[in-house]
Protein backbone atom coordinates (compact mmCIF):
# COMPACT_ATOMS: atom_id res chain seq x y z
CA UNK A 1 0.00 0.00 0.00
CA UNK A 2 2.80 2.40 0.88
CA UNK A 3 4.63 1.75 -2.39
CA UNK A 4 1.41 1.83 -4.41
CA UNK A 5 0.58 5.23 -2.95
CA UNK A 6 3.65 6.62 -4.74
CA UNK A 7 2.65 5.40 -8.20
CA UNK A 8 0.55 6.98 -10.90
CA UNK A 9 -2.42 4.92 -9.70
CA UNK A 10 -2.17 5.97 -6.04
CA UNK A 11 -5.81 7.00 -5.77
CA UNK A 12 -7.10 3.64 -7.04
CA UNK A 13 -4.63 1.78 -4.81
CA UNK A 14 -5.81 3.64 -1.69
CA UNK A 15 -9.47 3.08 -2.59
CA UNK A 16 -8.89 -0.65 -3.09
CA UNK A 17 -6.76 -1.08 0.04
CA UNK A 18 -9.23 0.82 2.22
CA UNK A 19 -12.11 -1.23 0.83
CA UNK A 20 -10.29 -4.53 1.45
CA UNK A 21 -9.40 -3.48 5.01
CA UNK A 22 -12.99 -2.54 5.80
CA UNK A 23 -14.40 -5.73 4.26
CA UNK A 24 -11.83 -7.86 6.13
CA UNK A 25 -12.83 -6.23 9.42
CA UNK A 26 -16.54 -6.67 8.65
CA UNK A 27 -15.97 -10.38 7.96
CA UNK A 28 -13.89 -10.78 11.11
CA UNK A 29 -16.50 -8.99 13.22
CA UNK A 30 -19.32 -11.03 11.69
CA UNK A 31 -17.45 -14.25 12.43
CA UNK A 32 -16.93 -13.21 16.03
CA UNK A 33 -20.56 -12.08 16.33
CA UNK A 34 -21.90 -15.43 15.10
CA UNK A 35 -19.62 -17.47 17.38
CA UNK A 36 -20.30 -15.37 20.48
CA UNK A 37 -22.82 -16.46 23.11
CA UNK A 38 -23.19 -12.95 24.55
CA UNK A 39 -26.41 -11.01 24.23
CA UNK A 40 -27.06 -8.91 21.13
CA UNK A 41 -26.70 -5.72 23.18
CA UNK A 42 -23.24 -6.71 24.45
CA UNK A 43 -22.12 -7.75 20.96
CA UNK A 44 -23.40 -4.49 19.45
CA UNK A 45 -21.65 -2.43 22.11
CA UNK A 46 -18.43 -4.35 21.55
CA UNK A 47 -18.34 -3.60 17.83
CA UNK A 48 -18.71 0.18 18.18
CA UNK A 49 -15.13 1.05 17.24
CA UNK A 50 -15.24 -1.35 14.30
CA UNK A 51 -18.47 0.20 13.04
CA UNK A 52 -16.88 3.65 13.34
CA UNK A 53 -13.92 2.39 11.29
CA UNK A 54 -16.25 1.12 8.57
CA UNK A 55 -18.09 4.43 8.35
CA UNK A 56 -14.92 6.53 8.37
CA UNK A 57 -13.35 4.18 5.81
CA UNK A 58 -16.39 4.66 3.55
CA UNK A 59 -15.98 8.43 3.89
CA UNK A 60 -12.28 8.11 2.95
CA UNK A 61 -13.21 6.14 -0.17
CA UNK A 62 -15.89 8.68 -1.05
CA UNK A 63 -13.46 11.59 -0.67
CA UNK A 64 -10.86 9.81 -2.81
CA UNK A 65 -13.45 9.14 -5.51
CA UNK A 66 -14.42 12.83 -5.50
CA UNK A 67 -10.81 13.98 -5.70
CA UNK A 68 -10.84 15.59 -2.24
CA UNK A 69 -7.45 14.23 -1.29
CA UNK A 70 -6.73 16.42 1.74
CA UNK A 71 -10.05 15.46 3.35
CA UNK A 72 -9.41 11.84 2.40
CA UNK A 73 -6.11 11.89 4.30
CA UNK A 74 -7.91 12.74 7.52
CA UNK A 75 -10.45 9.99 7.02
CA UNK A 76 -7.71 7.50 6.06
CA UNK A 77 -5.84 8.31 9.27
CA UNK A 78 -8.94 7.90 11.45
CA UNK A 79 -10.08 4.71 9.73
CA UNK A 80 -6.57 3.24 9.93
CA UNK A 81 -6.28 3.96 13.64
CA UNK A 82 -9.75 2.57 14.36
CA UNK A 83 -9.07 -0.56 12.31
CA UNK A 84 -5.71 -1.07 14.00
CA UNK A 85 -7.27 -0.76 17.45
CA UNK A 86 -10.48 -2.70 16.92
CA UNK A 87 -9.63 -5.31 14.34
CA UNK A 88 -5.88 -5.59 14.62
CA UNK A 89 -4.06 -5.01 17.88
CA UNK A 90 -6.83 -6.30 20.14
CA UNK A 91 -7.10 -9.47 18.06
CA UNK A 92 -3.36 -10.01 17.71
CA UNK A 93 -3.44 -13.08 20.02
CA UNK A 94 -5.64 -14.89 17.47
CA UNK A 95 -2.60 -15.28 15.25
CA UNK A 96 -1.00 -17.68 17.72
CA UNK A 97 -3.92 -19.53 19.31
CA UNK A 98 -5.31 -22.85 18.20
CA UNK A 99 -8.88 -22.20 19.41
CA UNK A 100 -10.50 -19.08 17.99
CA UNK A 101 -13.89 -17.57 18.88
CA UNK A 102 -15.03 -17.09 15.29
CA UNK A 103 -17.31 -18.72 12.78
CA UNK A 104 -14.80 -17.99 10.00
CA UNK A 105 -12.47 -20.78 11.02
CA UNK A 106 -8.81 -20.39 11.92
CA UNK A 107 -7.52 -19.56 8.44
CA UNK A 108 -10.23 -17.01 7.67
CA UNK A 109 -9.87 -15.35 11.07
CA UNK A 110 -6.09 -15.11 10.83
CA UNK A 111 -6.27 -13.82 7.25
CA UNK A 112 -8.78 -11.14 8.24
CA UNK A 113 -6.75 -10.02 11.27
CA UNK A 114 -3.53 -9.97 9.22
CA UNK A 115 -5.18 -7.95 6.44
CA UNK A 116 -6.60 -5.45 8.90
CA UNK A 117 -3.24 -5.10 10.67
CA UNK A 118 -1.24 -4.61 7.50
CA UNK A 119 -3.67 -2.41 5.61
CA UNK A 120 -4.61 -0.40 8.71
CA UNK A 121 -0.94 0.34 9.39
CA UNK A 122 -0.47 1.21 5.73
CA UNK A 123 -3.43 3.60 5.83
CA UNK A 124 -1.97 5.38 8.86
CA UNK A 125 1.49 5.66 7.29
CA UNK A 126 0.17 6.91 3.96
CA UNK A 127 -2.08 9.45 5.67
CA UNK A 128 0.79 10.75 7.79
CA UNK A 129 3.26 10.89 4.88
CA UNK A 130 0.90 12.91 2.74
CA UNK A 131 0.01 13.06 -0.89
CA UNK A 132 2.24 12.07 -3.75
CA UNK A 133 4.31 15.00 -5.04
CA UNK A 134 2.43 15.13 -8.36
CA UNK A 135 -0.90 15.63 -6.61
CA UNK A 136 0.56 18.06 -4.09
CA UNK A 137 2.04 20.31 -6.81
CA UNK A 138 -1.27 20.38 -8.71
CA UNK A 139 -3.18 21.17 -5.54
CA UNK A 140 -0.75 23.96 -4.67
CA UNK A 141 -0.95 25.41 -8.16
CA UNK A 142 -4.73 25.60 -7.99
CA UNK A 143 -4.59 27.57 -4.73
CA UNK A 144 -2.17 30.26 -5.93
CA UNK A 145 -3.82 33.59 -6.72
CA UNK A 146 -3.61 34.74 -10.31
CA UNK A 147 -0.81 37.12 -11.23
CA UNK A 148 -1.93 40.74 -11.38
CA UNK A 149 -2.13 42.35 -14.78
CA UNK A 150 0.32 45.24 -15.05
CA UNK A 151 -1.41 48.56 -15.65
CA UNK A 152 0.01 51.21 -17.97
Amino acid sequence: MILASRTRYWRQALIAATGVAVVADILHTAGSWIASTASAAVKTYGMGVSAAAWIVGAFAILRLLRGQTEAARTFLLLAGVFLLLAGGVLDLPTLGRSQLPSALGPTGTRAAVTAVLGLGAGMVIVALRGLPKRARSRAGAAKRPPKPIPQQ
